[in-house]
């Protein structure tokens, strides 16, 4: 299924298989999928809940939320925010300018994060484990973490509970911030 528009918003629901979206400056809400899903907008936000597979979602400016994200999540946006509630599967996630902000109840696969000029907050459930790389130019892990290994500046590297996946954190100009889920 393909779905283009010029200007326009995009909505989607119970939808399966191939999909792709695409519009020139509105925005796209995405609920209950399952397949290869691509979506793509040039100005507008993306909101994605519910969803399973092999997910790429991109934005020139807007910002993108997922929640309840089964399989591989790719997501980029040029200036936006990045705000992902429970991914569950592989995680690529990278903005130029906005803030990235993840809600782990568990780590299932590797999670890749990255913001040239904005604050990456971590939450995670208390028994979460994982081995963590973290860069900006601050790092607050929550005491509630048992967190093993260095920190040192702006740098934290080593793991929470036993390790686990891999999670790497990266920010140029921003905080690094681990705390407890609600």
């Amino acid at each position: 299924m393909h779905t283009k528009t010029n200007g326009g918003h995009i909505s989607s629901k119970n939808i399966s298989g191939e999909q792709n979206y695409n519009t020139g400056g509105g925005h796209i809400k995405l609920n209950s999928l399952v397949g290869n899903i691509t979506a793509k907008t040039s100005g507008g936000h993306i909101a994605l809940k519910d969803a399973v597979g092999t997910v790429s979602l991109s934005s020139s400016g807007g910002n993108i939320r997922t929640e309840e994200t089964t399989g591989k999540l790719a997501m980029k946006t040029n200036g936006g925010n990045l705000h992902i509630v429970h991914p569950k599967g592989e995680l690529n996630a990278s903005t130029n300018g906005g803030n990235v902000e993840v809600h782990f109840v568990t780590i299932g696969e590797s999670a890749n994060l990255s913001t040239g000029a904005g604050t990456i907050t971590l939450f995670l459930d208390q028994g979460v484990e994982g081995n963590f790389s973290l860069s900006g130019s601050s790092v607050d892990i929550a005491p509630e973490f048992d967190f093993n290994g260095n920190i040192k500046g702006g740098k934290a590297t080593g793991t929470i509970g036993g390790g686990g996946k891999n999670v790497s954190a990266k920010t140029n100009y921003g905080k690094i911030i681990l705390k407890k889920n609600n």
